[in-house]
């Protein structure tokens, strides 16, 4: 298969900020980075949608279901299945989408979700990341991009990249220093991904 015609989705709750840089990415050079077929989100205010229509890239949402705050109902996440299916996708990117997916949905793609997450896993996942990172006391943090499976950020690690926490650090400098290497190395892992290159079972987590 070609790098161009790898087919990513990208589901979003919140502004896109990863969604963002990964369509510049891509629109800049799919032969590398593969193409951004469709993106999702479960929040119809999500700013990211709009966005990603500027951008040319299709965008829906999907209702999440009214049972659960963290989770799909189970006739919503068929819905998101169909809905990927029906776009042809390869892989599915999780960017800032705050919900845990269940079998369904991971079964349908078995090693095709990735996620990005602030902080240096197995340590901080879950949320208000920056600032358990600062109360603790971390001198370094960082970015975790990871094979999604049905626990909170538990899944297999792809690749990290580390970030100094400076004495006069706030949860929002950090924060913005984190999102730098997010956008760097959340790109360079679609690409790994376009190029057929990262084997779920013989990856071994690099340092990027």
């Amino acid at each position: 298969m070609k790098n161009n015609q790898t087919r990513f989705a990208i589901l979003v709750s919140g502004r896109g900020s990863n969604m963002s840089r990964l369509i510049d990415v891509s629109k800049q050079d799919s032969d590398s980075h593969g193409s951004i077929q469709c993106v999702i989100s479960d929040n119809k205010k999500a700013p990211a949608l709009k966005t990603a229509r500027d951008k040319g890239i299709k965008s829906k949402y999907i209702s999440p279901g009214k049972k659960y705050r963290t989770r799909l109902t189970d006739k919503a996440q068929a819905k998101y299945i169909k809905y990927l299916k029906k776009n042809k996708v390869d892989y599915i990117l999780l960017a800032g989408f705050m919900r845990m997916l269940k079998p369904g949905l991971i079964d349908s793609f078995p090693n095709r979700i990735i996620n990005i997450h602030p902080s240096l896993l197995p340590a901080y996942s879950g949320l208000d990341t920056h600032s358990r990172v600062i109360d603790a006391g971390e001198k370094t943090t960082g970015c975790s991009v990871h094979f999604v499976d049905s626990g909170m950020d538990t899944g297999k690690l792809i690749a990290q990249s580390i970030v100094e926490v400076s004495n006069d650090d706030t949860p929002a400098s950090l924060g913005k220093k984190v999102l730098e290497k997010e956008h760097k190395i959340y790109p360079y892992i679609m690409k790994l991904l376009a190029d057929n290159k990262i084997e779920y079972e013989n990856w071994k987590m690099i340092v990027v």
